[in-house]
């Protein structure tokens, strides 16, 4: 847009609350925004960049033109800003990823038999909403297990009508009967209520009912129906023993957790009714990767309350939200009564976002290894990989490495070996970094290198079509014409028994970090003779990846499996790595002056421990009496004696 035409069109802009859109040169909406002031938000993207973050920088630069809609007040602009993002689903905004894959339980409870059924549409029309729930399975199984406890009908059948003879459910069960009239409108309702009751998750009022129901049955003779409540009362009670009691004073909130690996994003919802956990649901978010964890609060709160129908009086969350006192006064107005938004700092509630945060990470973790679980979509994502990285052939051994330490102190370095996108434990190694000092990350990445390939079988290159057939490495398949339908041959890089494990050669090194730790890499693979083996690192934050002599790095697309695939092995290596640090440092805090004495080994230090029970009490007592614990010779006391005293 001409600089000239903007100056001339932020002249004009109202300073009345509203919403803008930013747009591209073909007029494609960008961003959606809401603000106070729309002339001072929207001229504030046309001045300074300074305090910009990545996303808005990358936003502005590709901005072109602008839109806005004036609404009464700021509230009134947070839910038009919703409307419109479902609506247009810009790039630069933080969306659900597909709308179509969430389910609501509705009840019609505007009608004098009421039906329970499920559907993806949730709309103002008198009937009572539960969810947004993510799995089909998981809200079938709910309408089941309540259709068990509470005999509702679940047909669409004309009601207004009396029908000759009932369906199947009748005869088992499964519903009172209201199309034959053998339950009256205020009974139904009853059975209704408690389903609501039983979804909002008071079950206590739900089971007191049910208790004093079948009480009544029992003294008016009808057994059978009060055999039938005291089974509803045992499943009822079952799942109540199933659910996790978090405090019984702090009444209903909602916690939420957020994962964020690069531009994978994933929300997730624990929902607590009478200090009980009900239920939790994990959202996936279509982000850019560049927003603050603020930024991606903000928005998922926003838009999950958009579509839920149940907002509680007090919300947990990861981190504040930009604009809190418009989100709480939208979250009010949805709700019908004030609402908390709250960041727990400690205690029981910041306890309660780290579970929401770990279940967003097992979730990001779980859609991953979904993405890449078929063989065929392992080759699909090693050939986006080898395309990726510009590689001559298959990657189908990668060797992954990186670094782990406390502050300098026991650093480790870890290698995870991926053969065929799969995972073989046996091949991963460990390695104490001898020579760092401090925590040089650069340095223990040289001697980890240096020593995984000091032993390694240098293959020696016929022509351009290959290797020497006798070596033991380096992917046979090239990715020219390779067709990832087609199954893979027996892997050639498995070592038989003469060769050694150390001598097989991957088809990709990978290192997690940045260009430092790739360079450090490539130099000792220099040192080695082995430049010609390809190399990569990934940087944990962007997931952009860098290989030797290109200073621009190679993004992959955030949907890519090839992408998921490097991400997985990276996170492996990370885990394996953190795994042996722990390891390491957990055996250093149990040593003691006992280890560094000759003879004294696990079984006389565990003799001398349960002795006397502690080093302090050795240290006090006399020769004899370290002598006198079975296995220490008088000698050997006197050894012990004379160490342990200093």
């Amino acid at each position: 847009m001409d600089p000239d035409a903007v100056r001339a069109k932020l002249a004009v802009m109202p300073t009345d609350p509203g919403v803008y859109q930013l747009k591209d040169v073909k007029g494609k909406i960008l961003y959606i925004g809401k603000a106070i002031s729309l002339r001072n938000r929207v001229k504030s993207y046309f001045g300074s960049q300074r305090g910009f973050s990545i996303k808005t920088r990358a936003l502005v630069h590709n901005v072109a033109d602008f839109d806005v809609v004036v609404t009464d007040t700021e509230v009134e602009a947070l839910v038009l800003e919703s409307n419109l993002i479902k609506r247009y689903k810009p790039r630069y905004n933080v969306v659900f990823r597909d709308d179509k894959q969430y389910l609501y339980i509705k009840v019609t409870v505007q009608e004098s038999y009421p039906r329970v059924l499920t559907t993806r549409v949730a709309t103002r029309d008198g009937s009572r909403y539960f969810g947004p729930y993510t799995s089909a399975r998981s809200v079938r199984h709910i309408i089941k297990l309540l259709n068990k406890l509470f005999p509702f009908r679940t047909c669409a059948l004309d009601m207004d009508r009396v029908w000759e003879r009932p369906c199947l459910k009748y005869d088992i069960n499964l519903c009172n009967g209201p199309c034959i009239r053998v339950v009256g409108p205020a009974d139904y309702q009853d059975v209704i209520q408690d389903t609501i009751a039983f979804l909002e998750g008071r079950h206590e009022a739900v089971l007191s009912k049910l208790e004093q129901q079948m009480k009544q049955d029992a003294s008016d003779l009808r057994f059978e129906a009060a055999a039938t409540n005291r089974d509803r009362i045992n499943a009822v009670r079952k799942i109540m023993t199933e659910q996790k009691i978090v405090d019984p004073r702090r009444g209903d909130q909602d916690v939420l957790g957020l994962a964020v690996e690069g531009r994978e994003t994933i929300g997730h919802v624990l929902t607590i009714r009478d200090g009980k956990m009900i239920g939790g649901h994990a959202y996936r978010l279509a982000a850019t990767g560049q927003e603050t964890k603020e930024e991606l609060t903000g928005e998922f709160v926003r838009e999950y309350y958009g579509r839920a129908m149940d907002v509680p009086k007090k919300i947990l969350l990861p981190a504040e939200v930009p604009d809190k006192e418009v989100v709480i006064s939208m979250l009010s107005t949805l709700r019908g009564g004030k609402v908390e938004l709250q960041v727990p700092k400690r205690g029981v509630q910041k306890k309660l976002v780290s579970m929401a945060d770990k279940n967003a990470q097992k979730a990001l973790g779980l859609e991953r290894a979904a993405l890449l679980s078929s063989s065929r979509r392992l080759r699909e994502a090693l050939r986006q990989v080898g395309e990726g990285l510009h590689l001559e052939r298959l990657p189908r051994r990668i060797e992954c490495y990186d670094v782990s330490h406390n502050q300098g102190a026991s650093t480790v370095g870890a290698m995870v070996v991926f053969e065929d996108g799969l995972a073989i434990k046996n091949k991963y190694r460990r390695f104490k970094i001898r020579n760092s000092s401090g925590n040089d990350d650069y340095a223990s990445i040289r001697e980890m290198i240096n020593r995984r390939f000091k032993r390694a079988q240098i293959p020696r290159r016929i022509g351009p079509e290959g290797f020497d057939s006798d070596y033991a490495g380096v992917s046979n398949v090239r990715l020219d014409g390779f067709d990832p339908i087609v199954p893979l041959p027996d892997f050639s890089g498995q070592p038989e028994c003469a060769i050694s494990s150390w001598a097989v050669l991957p088809d990709l090194i990978l290192i997690d970090g940045g260009k430092g730790q790739l360079s450090s890499a490539v130099d000792a693979m220099n040192d080695q003779g082995l430049e010609f083996l390809p190399i990569a690192a990934i940087a944990k934050r962007e997931e952009q990846l860098f290989v030797p002599k290109d200073s621009k790095p190679i993004v992959f697309a955030s949907n890519s499996s090839g992408l998921h695939l490097l991400q997985r092995i990276r996170d492996e290596a990370h885990r394996f790595a953190i795994s042996f640090h722990t390891h390491l440092r957990t055996k250093s805090g149990r040593r003691s002056i006992l280890d560094d004495i000759p003879g004294v080994g696990p079984k006389r230090k565990r003799s001398l421990i349960r002795h006397f029970g502690s080093v302090h009490k050795i240290r006090e007592a006399d020769v004899k009496d370290i002598a006198a614990v079975k296995g220490i010779s008088l000698e050997l006391a006197n050894q012990i004696k004379s160490i342990i005293d200093g």
